[in-house]
C-alpha cells in the first residue's frame, strides 16, 4: 500500500523527468547553462530518485556529445579532404583513403553506441 509521501515522491520525480524531456526536447542549448543544477540531480541517491538521477545523466551526457550531423559532416569532409590530396598529385589512389575511411568508421561506430 501506497502511503501519501510516496505517492508524492512519485509525482514529483514524474513531474522532473517530464519538465527535463521536454526542455532538453525544445531548447537543448539551454542545458549548458542549467549544467550545476543538472549535476545536483545526479548526486541524488535515494532509490526512489533514480528516474530523475538517469535523465539528468543522460541529458548532460547528450548535451556533449555533438550531432549526428556534425560528426558525419566531419568524417566526410576527412573523406573528401584525402580523396582531393590523393588527386592533386595527379593519381587518384583510393587506397589510402579508404583504409583511413575504414579506421574512422570503426571509430564512429562507437561513438554513435555512445
Amino acid at each position: 500500500m501506497c502511503t501519501t509521501g510516496v505517492i508524492t515522491i512519485r509525482n514529483r520525480n514524474i513531474l522532473i523527468t517530464t519538465l527535463l524531456d521536454k526542455l532538453w526536447k525544445q531548447e537543448p542549448r539551454l542545458i549548458k547553462a542549467l549544467k550545476a543544477p543538472l549535476l545536483a540531480l545526479t548526486d541524488l541517491v535515494r532509490a526512489e530518485n533514480a528516474t530523475v538521477l538517469l535523465k539528468a545523466r543522460t541529458i548532460l551526457i547528450a548535451s556533449e556529445k555533438p550531432s549526428y550531423e556534425l560528426r558525419h559532416n566531419h568524417i566526410e569532409k576527412m573523406f573528401l579532404d584525402a580523396i582531393s590530396k590523393d588527386s592533386a598529385n595527379g593519381d587518384l589512389q583510393v587506397e589510402n583513403p579508404l583504409k583511413a575511411f575504414g579506421v574512422v568508421a570503426g571509430m564512429m561506430q562507437f561513438v554513435i553506441v555512445l
